[in-house]
């Protein structure tokens, strides 16, 4: 072997050894990353129970925080037809399902707030032949008291599992739209 190819190899070995390093580095940050998350961001209810994805985000000044994902309900109502008023009041029975079954396991919130939202699709790629990004429609805030959850007042839990009346200290603000039907 010449001289010049051995130096070779001892870069090569000397890079291959700090790429190493370096995955092993960032395998272990990935993992603690997900146990703080595990540990900080809060409970996420079943996939069985609820449709989309509800997780406590944060809990500040005695106020809880439930981000609420229901992408996979929009499509299923642009799917179905429904119209808008029947969309809302599905996607309104899933925030307030949601926050029955996340609500009580908060301990420390006076009050919560599920923020509804889902991901917009924009135009079909040519390259890969599906729908592109288009951002998150922030589509409706439901507000409630942490004593009204608890309490179970006016059964508002039986509420959001049937088509029985939303009691009216349910706050549901519609702040987005939702897409046209499908044609």
């Amino acid at each position: 072997m010449r001289k010049g190819d051995e130096s070779r190899s001892n870069i090569r070995d000397e890079v291959f050894r700090s790429a190493l390093v370096e995955r092993s580095a960032m395998r272990t940050m990935i993992v603690a990353l997900s146990a703080f998350l595990a540990c900080t961001v809060g409970p996420a209810a079943s996939a069985d129970d609820l449709p989309g994805h509800p997780i406590v985000g944060r809990i500040a000044a005695g106020k809880a925080l439930i981000l609420y994902d229901v992408s996979s309900e929009v499509k299923d109502i642009v799917q179905t037809r429904a119209t808008a008023p029947d969309g809302t009041l599905r996607l309104e029975r899933d925030a307030l399902d949601a926050l029955a079954k996340i609500g009580p396991s908060v301990p420390r919130a006076k009050s919560f707030e599920v923020r509804v939202t889902y991901f917009k699709n924009g135009d079909v790629s040519p390259v890969y032949g599906t729908p592109t990004f288009n951002g998150v429609e922030r589509f409706a805030i439901l507000s409630m008291s942490a004593a009204d959850i608890r309490g179970d007042r006016d059964h508002w839990k039986e509420a959001a599992r049937s088509s029985a009346p939303i009691p009216n200290f349910v706050t549901f603000l519609v702040t987005g739209t939702l897409p046209p039907p499908a044609s």
